[in-house]
C-alpha cells in the first residue's frame, strides 16, 4: 500500500542522514 511505501522511504532517508552526520 502507498503507507507502507512512505514508510519505507522515510526509515531509508533516516538511514542516509544517520549515515552523513554519525
Amino acid at each position: 500500500s502507498a503507507s507502507s511505501l512512505t514508510i519505507y522511504c522515510i526509515l531509508k532517508i533516516l538511514e542516509i542522514l544517520k549515515g552523513k552526520f554519525f
